[in-house]
């Protein structure tokens, strides 16, 4: 199993440095954003329009934006030849990048917040450190696929709960899947 490490900033949330820049690590997402201009990305990373005026939606609310490919983007050892980011028209973060948890499909990885300050990534025997990843839509939704494999989220919609009876129930019922 091949593994590496990258410096967490210490902040409340997971953050590390990306090219000279604070990215957060979201692991409730599943689109990477950035809201560099296009210029930017075009002179660092040989970007190319993919999609326009594409709008997604989240637990921040929605945002507005494109989809670029981006050429050899690294996080750590991991080598995205061909990654694809929504780029939002307006700036949603003081940070540059929104680090989706679907670019680390198939792999562990740790946050490891105590003294240590590490994010480290475990990757499986016999799996390349090259990986790409495309931002597919359908039927308006925008999902991701990693190395070929689609990923959405399917998460059952959990019912509003307002009494301890309701917890247990869905504990006993979460238990026998």
């Amino acid at each position: 199993m091949d593994t590496f490490s990258l410096d967490l900033l210490g902040f409340k949330r997971p953050m590390i440095k990306l090219y000279g820049s604070p990215a957060i690590i979201d692991t409730g997402a599943v689109i990477p954003m950035t809201w560099l201009s296009p210029e930017l990305l075009e002179r660092a990373w040989d970007a190319e329009l993919i999609l326009q005026n594409q709008d997604i939606s989240g637990i921040g609310g929605k945002a507005y934006g494109d989809i670029y490919r981006l050429k050899d983007f690294n996080i750590g050892n991991l080598c995205f030849d061909n990654i694809e980011f929504f780029v939002s028209k307006e700036r949603i973060s003081r940070y540059s990048f929104l680090l989706s948890a679907t670019l680390f499909h198939g792999f562990k990885y740790d946050i490891d917040d105590t003294k240590n300050q590490k994010f480290i990534v475990h990757i499986p025997e016999g799996v390349s450190l090259h990986r790409n990843f495309e931002i597919i839509s359908l039927e308006g939704q925008m999902y991701a696929q990693v190395d070929g494999v689609l990923i959405q989220d399917t998460e059952d919609i959990m019912p509003d709960i307002d009494n301890f009876s309701q917890i247990e129930e869905l504990i006993v019922r979460h238990r026998r899947r």
